[in-house]
């Protein structure tokens, strides 16, 4: 058997299928990209991709992942536009006008089941909930605020409320994000955690997913023209009724009382400006205090290694306010949600509030204590 298989189409493949694949040693054949039939598949034994080709291969067979990745990639890059497999009995050879190597046969050991993982089956068709590039936008306004600890696994995700909502918190900050009604989308059940080592892997090629699905209460697909991805569900409760909670009560309180800062975005380079502060602050806060008067916002850092300034304008609507925030949270948050935000003060609380020009995203920032 040989194979002439164009790079344009395979580069890509392998570069997203190698991102579902794993080192584990207890299962040997997840190291491996796996041709069968008219698919390219691959399984980190908790998430997987399957990805259509427009070729066939008449006998399934694998390579070693990483190592067919690199080779295809630098191939691909070169300017070569096509490379030829050559089955041999425990091999195969890849060729490509002057380059030639060989890759080692993969065969599954006796009572290695791969069904649970690389062979695996979608669900069927029906029960599944469409999903469009603007509700992936949306989505992505969430991202941020996925936790990234390990020891907080009912956080590690975007979770997809009964009403549509999306939440992320990582417990120092909270997005709501509410898509725009057009692109609103129900999930399956009560909601479900769109798992962040899913949602990582497939990156930029989500928007291109056009639906979804629960199968049981094991697993969430989601499925584009060219194929599908799938990740094991997180287990433990995403804590969606106390984000809303946090949600409303920020609402209300920046209503009541407090003081708004907003800051222009023109003249003022307001990434410059925040990005020298935080060459002062130290990690893993990166504490940076504020004081807002009329007309103007004082930031600065003050430590060890030094001290900054400046001194911004500003419109402040309430009384005079200090704060001490994480820089790097503050930054992201004015950058990406609004050059406008609320600090409690004496109105209690102990969050600075962003909301989005768009009103669909609503954002919290604990402040840091003294």
């Amino acid at each position: 058997m040989t194979l002439v298989l164009g790079l344009s189409e395979l580069a890509p493949a392998l570069a997203l299928l190698e991102k579902f694949t794993s080192d584990r040693d207890i299962v040997p054949g997840l190291r491996h990209v796996w041709f069968t039939g008219s698919e390219l598949r691959a399984s980190t034994g908790v998430s997987g991709a399957i990805v259509g080709v427009s070729w066939s291969v008449p006998e399934p067979f694998a390579l070693p992942a990483g190592r067919l990745t690199a080779l295809v990639s630098s191939l691909h890059a070169q300017g070569h536009a096509r490379v030829a497999l050559e089955a041999r009995e425990t091999s195969f050879g890849i060729t490509s006008e002057k380059f030639q190597a060989s890759l080692p046969r993969y065969r599954p050991a006796e009572g290695e089941d791969l069904g649970p993982y690389v062979l695996r089956r979608p669900p069927a068709k029906n029960g599944r909930t469409a999903l469009t590039p603007a509700w992936w936008a949306d989505l992505s306004r969430a991202l941020p605020c996925m936790s990234a600890d390990e020891t907080k696994a009912p956080l590690r995700g975007v979770r997809w409320a009964k009403t549509g909502a999306l939440y992320a918190t990582d417990t120092y900050r909270l997005t709501a994000v509410l898509p725009e009604k057009s692109a609103r989308a129900l999930p399956p059940g009560a909601g479900v955690l769109l798992p962040d080592h899913l949602l990582s892997r497939v990156g930029a090629r989500r928007v291109g997913v056009t639906e979804a699905c629960v199968e049981g209460d094991a697993a969430l697909w989601l499925f584009a023209p060219d194929g599908a991805f799938y990740g094991t569900l997180i287990a433990g409760d995403f804590p969606e009724e106390g984000c809303a909670t946090f949600v409303r009560q920020a609402r209300r309180a920046s209503a009541e009382g407090g003081t708004w800062v907003e800051l222009p975005v023109a003249p003022v380079p307001l990434a410059s400006v925040l990005e020298r502060l935080l060459h002062f602050a130290e990690a893993p806060t990166y504490r940076l205090g504020g004081e807002a008067r009329a007309g103007a916002l004082r930031l600065f850092v003050g430590n060890e290694a030094g001290s900054a300034e400046e001194v911004l304008p500003a419109t402040v609507r309430g009384p005079d306010v200090s704060f001490e925030v994480n820089g790097e949270y503050l930054r992201e948050a004015l950058l990406t949600v609004a050059p406008k935000f609320w600090i409690p003060g004496s109105a209690g609380g102990n969050a600075a509030y962003f909301a989005s020009a768009d009103g669909r995203v609503d954002h919290l920032v604990m402040l840091l204590r003294a």
